[in-house]
């Protein structure tokens, strides 16, 4: 109750018959045939009846509320409570001496914990080391670069001379493909997205090697914004390119080599006609963060 109204919106109307309303809700029949019964010295009819299964408050002798669910939102209302977490509370730390002088300064760092409540079959599970998360098939994230753009890794305890004469500097998964196929005639059957399923990455050394045993994985090639004008333009050839040993294979299309990836494209009809790709690029620089842009 709040202020003398029921917060669940009883006593509810009459109705005479069961009918889903527009929200997806469903509004049950409450004929007004006259049946109450007095409780507590308050006449109670139809209208206050919450929907309830009649084997289930038996077997339970509980008060239990069903109600029939049919509206499109309700799976985002089941699946945000066993995605969102254990429940969290957070516990004051405060010394035996008594409660702390308003002159002191609070540090809520020292003062207070953050604890976490794990349920017994949660618990159970984790003592019997079962997979807590589990994707199958496993993913490969590719990355796109023009030559010499790729990414570097390093810290600030770096030489940065020393990052840069690295070999490894300039090697990424991208590279390494290239290398790859140069290497390995039976590699040119497939492009780079379909690369993963037929080959492993090994991180250490920075290589491809075939792949051994029956484990799944597919590739999926990194976003690339079209406002970003190359890369964009490599990114969609990656798609369809078998076997390249360079970047200039990539944009080399029935023998010919195109000077820029854009060309490439184009004439593969890539890209439909350059007013429909000028509003393209129109609209995603529009978008793009003030550093893409």
């Amino acid at each position: 109750m709040s202020e003398g109204k029921c917060t669940k919106f009883y006593p509810k109307e009459f109705c005479e018959e069961t009918t889903i309303l527009e929200n997806g809700f469903t509004q049950y029949a409450r004929p007004n045939n006259g049946r109450t019964v007095t409780k507590n010295g308050v006449d109670v009819d139809n209208r206050f009846v919450v929907p309830h299964n009649v084997d289930l408050v038996v077997k339970f002798q509980a008060h239990i509320n069903l109600e029939k669910v049919n509206y499109d939102g309700m799976h985002k209302y089941l699946f945000k409570y066993v995605t969102k977490g254990f429940d969290c509370s957070m516990v004051g730390i405060h010394s035996s001496s008594g409660s702390q002088s308003s002159s002191e300064t609070i540090n809520e760092i020292d003062n207070y914990l953050e604890c976490l409540c794990v349920t017994p079959n949660d618990a159970a599970w984790r003592l019997q080391q079962f997979d807590i998360l589990h994707t199958d098939p496993s993913v490969e994230r590719l990355p796109v670069h023009l030559p010499f753009e790729n990414n570097v890794i390093f810290t600030e305890d770096d030489d940065l001379e020393e990052v840069i004469e690295d070999p490894n500097s300039s090697t990424t998964k991208l590279t390494a493909w290239l290398e790859a196929n140069r290497e390995n005639p039976s590699a040119r059957q497939l492009t780079y997205i379909e690369f993963p399923e037929h080959w492993t990455w090994h991180n250490q050394g920075k290589y491809w090697d075939g792949r051994h045993g029956s484990q799944r994985r597919i590739g999926c090639i990194a976003y690339v914004n079209p406002s970003q004008g190359e890369a964009c333009y490599l990114r969609m050839l990656l798609h369809i390119v078998k076997g390249p040993r360079s970047f200039a294979e990539i944009r080399t299309i029935s023998g010919h080599e195109y000077p820029t990836f854009r060309a490439a494209c184009e004439a593969l009809g890539l890209l439909g006609d350059d007013q429909e790709w000028s509003n393209a690029l129109k609209d995603a620089a529009q978008w793009a963060l003030p550093s893409q842009l």
